[in-house]
């Protein structure tokens, strides 16, 4: 969960000089939702360090991970998420997703436990009602020619909206 919040954002990392708050990173980022939750990430332990042309940076409980930057799927109203395509230092392609509940919970694994899933979405429920903003995650382990195939897919896309 807390991998998926540091990897999976539009945000960039702010380091302040050493002698005012050594060790410390702050977010900027569009919206305060998305500072937010990186923020939160980091305060639990996986902080966002930083991202490069190509790299995505983060620690786990104070061991560096390095991401290979595959694809950003901006958010979008019409989408209602924001998905990231990352290749992991084991070379396992994954995609991280975070959104809203409707858009999340139609693309679940069908094995999911209806019980755990009846669950969540009462917590959801229970929060949505008391005005607070719901937010669903997810990730999903890629195979190489999946994501190849989506590739050739999107740029096609791409294209012919640019053309």
């Amino acid at each position: 969960f807390f991998r998926a919040l540091a990897v999976c954002h539009s945000v960039l990392a702010d380091k302040p000089e050493p002698q005012e708050r050594p060790y410390h990173l702050e977010y900027k980022a569009e919206s305060p939702d998305e500072a937010a939750l990186v923020a939160a990430a980091r305060d639990v332990g996986f902080p966002f360090v930083g991202k490069q042309r190509d790299t995505i940076d983060i620690e786990v409980l104070g061991q560096p991970e390095r991401f290979t930057h595959m694809k950003t799927l901006e958010f979008s109203g019409a989408r209602k998420r924001m998905s990231v395509i990352v290749r992991a230092s084991d070379g396992r392609l994954i995609l991280y997703c975070k959104g809203a509940d409707s858009v999340i919970y139609e693309r679940l694994a069908k094995d999911v436990d209806p019980a755990l899933k009846e669950k969540t979405t009462k917590d959801m429920d229970f929060f949505a009602n008391g005005g607070l903003r719901t937010l669903c995650i997810g990730y999903r382990v890629l195979e190489e020619d999946e994501f190849l195939r989506w590739v050739q897919t999107y740029e096609d896309a791409q294209s012919a909206i640019n053309n």
